[in-house]
């Protein structure tokens, strides 16, 4: 309890005080953060409590909840929402929108999708673990293989009283629809979703829902003290990826197959709409939305109505050590978000690094999260980008490492995988290429473009500024290999790799010498720094972050 009490006295310290930048350079944020552990070895930190406000002093943007409203208000929280979903077990938003729908004369069943006919979903064994699913409901028909979710029809339901009794249900109009109460018919799924959770699908072609909803997050997020809102995964909703349609699959409210892709782009574009009142209504709060499972481009219908509301991209796995060229000259797409103004969180993995090859290797891992931030600076664009590294853990949260996510397991993962002292190196604004390089052009059929433009095709993008030191050849837009670099008012970033990506025998590469255009010093894992020089020796698939020397200041 008295530990409890000193954060709450550092949270008020760090309230009163002005919301500066954590670091110079770039913004950093902390993706879903939760689970803190007392470390089991040695390190800075005695307790959980202590891991705790470390995390408080080091970021930026928080997608999460500190479990207090208290922190809440000292940081910049997006609390995780997905408003395409209801729990399949009821919870407080249930509650609180069945009490506000009462009280307004509606039917609290209306904020649910429902099957208009018997429905036969396709399952594997996993997701039809009883656990997934909702319990103690006989209505819903299990097989090795499927799950049969009866339909709802009102035209059964001759006295409108919203069940069927005896006689209504052995004369139904509809043969093909058999539920009793609308609740069993509610669109259902298991398994499906992240972490196996079960879920219903809201209804949101009903304006009197949409209001409920709007209402709720207000509600919501001022109470735990919440800046807006985060909504990890946007898609699939109603298609034949989520709801694998053996029979029936009719939705009453939308008069549409699910399973289908008619059914998702219809439930998108109502998903879109509704997160536009929502952020009418609730201005000025914040939405980001993961850019995962997302065609941002070219299909303007849903895309653009989805951009302009979107304050800020999260991007999972953006970034990897062994991400290779190609990947980077088809990344345009984070240019142009930033080109229409957004914001994004780039998240570095370090799955397919180094420390891939070489688990129990202290300089291989710290090499990684050295190449991850070198490629994150290619792509930062301060004022706009946040930084967050999530290494090689199956999870994002604060808990402690292990054997297979870092060299020594029972170290604080987002202590180990942030490298505050690489960060708190200012490095200025990224500035153009030295004259006499030659510029990196980005490569994505159909489009082609030079990387210090603003325009690329028919969209604006923010320059890159991206040039190569080293290629092979110099005919052609895509060398086999080369160190792609990028400068900085104080400092330079480059990244060795080839095209292809996730090479193991690219990883194991024998150094290259690569001149550099000027002195510098390079800045390690720990803050540490070499002697100035004039050129550097790089591996495959390593990236190098560089201050200038003294004398180039």
């Amino acid at each position: 309890m008295q530990s409890v009490k000193l954060i709450l006295v550092f949270v008020l310290m760090l309230a009163g005080a002005a919301r500066a930048q954590v670091y110079p350079s770039t913004g950093s944020a902390w993706v879903t953060p939760g689970g803190w552990e007392e470390p089991l070895a040695t390190s800075r930190f005695d307790s959980a409590e202590a891991v705790t406000r470390w995390e408080l002093r080091h970021a930026d943007l928080v997608l999460g909840n500190w479990q207090s409203a208290a922190l809440n208000e000292a940081s910049t929280v997006l609390l995780p929402f997905r408003a395409q979903s209801l729990s399949c077990e009821p919870d407080e938003q249930q509650r609180w929108l069945a009490q506000q729908a009462s009280a307004n004369g509606q039917d609290p069943e209306n904020v649910f999708l429902h099957f208009a006919q018997d429905t036969r979903l396709s399952l594997s064994a996993a997701q039809l673990q009883s656990d997934s699913l909702p319990e103690a409901k006989p209505w819903l028909s299990r097989t090795a293989d499927t799950l049969t979710i009866p339909g709802w029809d009102p035209v059964n339901d001759r006295d409108g009283d919203g069940q069927l009794s005896d006689t209504e249900y052995q004369q139904r109009l509809n043969p093909l629809a058999s539920a009793r109460f609308a609740y069993q018919a509610r669109v259902l799924l298991a398994g499906q979703q992240p972490g196996g959770d079960c879920v219903y699908r809201t209804n949101l072609s009903d304006p009197a829902v949409r209001a409920l909803l709007i209402n709720w997050y207000r509600y919501h997020w001022q109470q735990i003290a919440a800046t807006g809102g985060y909504t990890p995964r946007l898609r699939p909703l109603l298609g034949p990826d989520i709801l694998p349609v053996v029979s029936g699959g009719q939705i009453l409210e939308l008069s549409l197959q699910a399973g289908t892709p008619e059914a998702e782009a219809r439930y998108l574009a109502q998903l879109v709409d509704f997160l536009g009142q929502l952020k009418q209504r609730l201005a000025p709060a914040l939405l980001a939305v993961s850019a995962s499972g997302l065609a941002l481009w070219p299909d303007e219908a849903v895309s653009a109505p989805l951009r302009s509301q979107v304050d800020l991209w999260v991007r999972p796995r953006f970034i990897t050590p062994a991400m290779g060229l190609a990947r980077i000259q088809q990344s345009w797409q984070h240019f142009a978000l930033s080109a229409e103004g957004a914001s994004s969180v780039l998240m570095v993995s370090m799955r397919d690094g180094h420390s891939y090859l070489h688990p129990g290797d202290e300089r291989a891992w710290h090499q990684d999260v050295e190449t991850g931030l070198a490629l994150y600076y290619l792509f930062n664009l301060p004022g706009q980008t946040y930084y967050h590294n999530w290494g090689d853990s199956l999870s994002v949260d604060s808990t402690n490492t292990s054997m297979r996510d870092w060299y020594r397991p029972g170290l604080p993962k987002n202590w180990v995988y942030q490298p505050t002292a690489m960060l708190r190196v200012d490095l200025g604004e990224p500035v153009s290429a030295p004259k006499g390089y030659k510029p990196v052009w980005w490569q994505a059929e159909p489009l082609s473009g030079d990387s210090r433009g603003s325009v690329l095709g028919s969209y604006k993008v923010a320059p890159a500024h991206w040039f190569w030191l080293y290629r092979t050849g110099w005919f052609g837009k895509q060398p086999a290999e080369g160190v792609i670099a990028r400068r900085y008012e104080h400092g330079l970033v480059l990244y060795r790799a080839v095209q292809q990506a996730g090479q193991s025998r690219f990883l194991e590469a024998k150094p290259m010498r690569i001149s550099l255009p000027g002195t510098y010093i390079r800045i390690f894992y720990d803050g540490t720094t070499s002697e100035p020089m004039n050129y550097l020796e790089l591996g495959g698939y390593e990236g190098a972050v560089l201050q200038k020397a003294a004398s180039e200041q």
